[in-house]
């Protein structure tokens, strides 16, 4: 099992390596692509989860990938088919042919892999979280984990249509990890112990017991009635069964570290394997409960998150470290080989010419893109933390390195970098800005740092600015130029906030805007100033009298991380919202023109010479996107007779109209019969609204339950001006 919290970073390789992308035409799961064409992928692959299908295949969860792969040749492993998912992979079980995906914020999706060189999603289920899955002994009911609280109980007797048939509360308790026993289900209820149910009633399990002892309880093992809890304060917590009811704890052994993952040796089950993350792993003697005892320690490979053990193959799960095989024929001595290999997220990016840099945990790359369709990495350098922003000056890059401050290359040779310095931060560089000579960083609780980078190897820290009041120090989140003397720092407590540099030593406040939770990244363009809000969304800021900051409207948005301005277009990378550009016409009514839903998260992005927009994903990889409008006399995106991803909620965007509202109406005919078969959705088309469509959760459900078995549907647009009624052309697509 596996322990469902975010992968420690990794060093990431060295060698030239060239990475052939993955086409779109593979994923046999359709893409929701509106206004680009996918030319190709770079996939990250931090390995999460596995489980075995008939062999001699075996499902692996790589990022937001469902790949299969062909374990016959146990020393190397190869992948036969991959289909895509909205989410970072957390957990998987298998009956049959169908594998059970425990897809965190996008829910359950259920894999038909019948066919396992294109395996598809052929039912999903949304949920606010979802991090472990486990069946029932026939395969008809899912048990799906949630941090919020609760247990949900899907029938999935029909792979298409699975439906909850309850949940099972339980106040502060957060789940992680589930395991079935025969007729028994336990979970890991993190501060609130273990939960031990009955499945006597398999859709309705009943709580039999609690343990209450633990109190940081993340993952478990069951062998007969002795289970292996792992606490995040205990370390390893053996619990014994007399009878389910009954539980009593028979010993507690701390760990070195954290305990991430814990499995039962199959082959001697008086031994367990403890996935111990960045330490490495250990095997237990757990003969005796009562005086559970380290048999043997190893630091390598690392990090060890998870474990997957079988009759005949056993694995560690190590994230961007990949997929390693155990040879565990004398427990006191195990083996470990790679067998698949990991390849790191992607963070920040932007580039020159057709040279990219690409933020990769903690280090940075250099991407060869001469090919935008196949990328090719030439090195990596280490800068001590993952990379969450970089800018450019004439030949310089500054790239915020969180704790690490903020590291400063010498582009002259593109391909070759040269580190020439690194201005150290008290708290995390999150953003970087240069204007001139002077360096801008937003370096969380220590506030705004202004340097001198005239001299780049040897930058001179000037001034720091912090919010004034010295009992709310709050955090700087995002700092950008817009004039020669003027920077913006964004805290988390006074909003945007505008500082006088002219003597970079004393920084005075302008102006402020005081929105205080629309605290983000910060870009300027013209005289609006846009905050890249995670919690409120796109906030445009007019700025045109820095004194009196004013803000106009917000743009609603899934998890605003970053944008990239080119031209009149804002290119936003919303996170698990995807990647989304906004026409600038009207500054302060940012209009959307195009969406890629792209599986994992949509970092940060830049476009390369020839129009190429080359996004990065910490779990998705680099993907390379070709502009791909298919503008008609009104309608934008998507295009006519497009196939969107049930898994992904689109957006349906049009030319705007001035003065006007609007209705969307999809229906099951293209004649759009009035009460029948149609679904209207109103958006208001004022002055201070953009002229698209994003179905809310009961639109989209309509969309869905309408589209089903291939069903073609049309969609139009109402626009009303005044007492002026007219139509759009229509569309049809489709969902998949």
């Amino acid at each position: 099992m596996l322990r469902r919290f975010p992968c420690a970073a990794l060093v990431a390789p060295l060698a030239l390596l060239l990475l052939a992308p993955v086409a779109a035409a593979a994923q046999s799961q359709p893409l929701t692509v509106e206004g680009y064409s996918v030319l190709g992928n770079v996939v990250a692959t931090p390995i999460r989860a596995t489980v075995a299908l008939t062999a001699p295949y075996r499902a692996v969860a790589a990022g937001p990938f469902l790949q299969i792969v062909d374990e016959s040749n146990p020393a190397a492993l190869t992948v036969v088919g991959q289909v895509g998912l909205p989410q970072p992979i957390q957990g998987l079980a298998a009956s049959g042919n169908y594998v059970y995906v425990a897809d965190g914020r996008a829910g359950v999706a259920i894999v038909d892999t019948s066919n396992l060189a294109a395996p598809y999603v052929t039912g999903s289920y949304s949920l606010t979280s979802a991090y472990a899955v486990a069946l029932d002994e026939r395969g008809e009911f899912a048990y799906v984990a949630s941090a919020d609280q609760q247990i949900a109980v899907l029938n999935v007797k029909d792979p298409v249509a699975p439906k909850r048939v309850t949940s099972k509360f339980f106040t502060n308790a957060n789940f992680y990890d589930l395991v079935v026993a025969g007729q028994t289900l336990l979970a890991a209820g993190g501060g609130k112990g273990i939960f031990v149910y009955s499945l006597a009633t398999t859709d309705d399990p009943s709580r039999a017991k609690r343990v209450k002892s633990l109190k940081a309880c993340t993952s478990l093992a069951v062998q007969g009635r002795l289970v292996a809890a792992l606490d995040g304060n205990l370390g390893l917590v053996l619990v014994s069964f007399p009878n389910w009811t009954t539980p009593t704890v028979e010993a507690t052994l701390p760990l070195p570290n954290q305990g991430q993952s814990c499995a039962f040796l199959p082959q001697d089950p008086t031994k367990l394997l403890v996935a111990e993350g960045e330490g490495g792993f250990q095997i237990i003697d757990v003969s005796n409960p009562a005086a559970p005892s380290v048999l043997t320690s190893l630091a390598a490979p690392s990090p060890c998150v998870g474990t997957s053990l079988s009759n005949t193959h056993s694995y560690l799960i190590c994230g961007d470290n990949g997929l390693w095989s155990l040879d565990l024929s004398n427990p006191a001595q195990p083996a470990a080989q790679q067998v698949l290999e990991g390849e790191p997220g992607k963070t920040a990016v932007v580039s020159v010419g057709s040279t990219a840099y690409v933020g990769s945990n903690s280090h940075l790359e250099v991407w060869d893109c001469s090919n935008p369709a196949q990328p090719v990495k030439v090195t990596s350098i280490p800068v001590g933390q993952p990379i969450v922003d970089m800018t450019l000056s004439g030949n310089l890059l500054f790239a915020a390195c969180q704790a690490a401050g903020v590291a400063v290359f010498d582009l002259t040779a593109p391909l070759t970098p040269v580190l020439l310095s690194t201005i150290p931060v008290t708290g995390s560089a999150v953003q970087v800005a240069v204007q001139g000579n002077l360096l801008a960083v937003a370096a969380g609780t220590q506030g705004l740092l202004l340097a001198d980078v005239s001299n780049p190897a040897n930058p001179v820290p000037l001034s720091t600015w912090q919010y004034g009041k010295k009992h709310l120090p709050g955090f700087v989140s995002g700092a950008a130029f817009s004039g020669p003397t003027t920077v913006w720092a964004d805290h988390n407590i006074d909003g945007a906030t505008g500082l006088n540099v002219s003597t970079p030593a004393t920084p005075t406040i302008i102006g402020k805007e005081a929105s205080a939770s629309m605290y983000g990244k910060l870009y300027v363009y013209s005289n609006i100033l846009y905050v890249c809000s995670e919690a409120g969304g796109l906030v445009p800021i007019d700025i045109s009298n820095p004194a009196k900051p004013t803000k106009k409207t917000i743009v609603t948005t899934t998890y605003a991380s970053s944008l990239f301005l080119e031209g009149n277009r804002a290119l936003l990378c919303d996170g698990f919202g995807g990647l989304k550009e906004f026409d600038l016409t009207d500054p302060l009514v940012p209009a959307q023109v195009t969406l890629f839903s792209m599986p994992g998260y949509a970092y940060g992005v830049t476009v390369l010479p020839d129009g190429t927009r080359l996004l990065a994903s910490p779990e998705g990889g680099l993907w390379s996107l070709a502009p791909s409008p298919c503008d008609g006399s009104t309608l934008l995106e998507p295009c006519d007779g497009q196939p969107l991803s049930q898994l992904t909620v689109p957006s349906f965007m049009w030319k705007p109209t001035a003065g006007a509202t609007y209705e969307v109406q999809i229906s099951t005919s293209a004649d759009f019969p009035k009460n029948k078969g149609r679904f209207l959705g109103t958006v208001s088309g004022s002055s201070f609204k953009p002229p698209y469509w994003v179905p809310p959760n009961g639109a989209w459900k309509w969309i869905k339950k309408h589209a089903l078995n291939g069903v073609t549907l049309y969609w139009r647009v109402k626009i009303i001006q005044k007492k002026t009624t007219s139509f759009s052309e229509s569309r049809s697509f489709t969902v998949q």
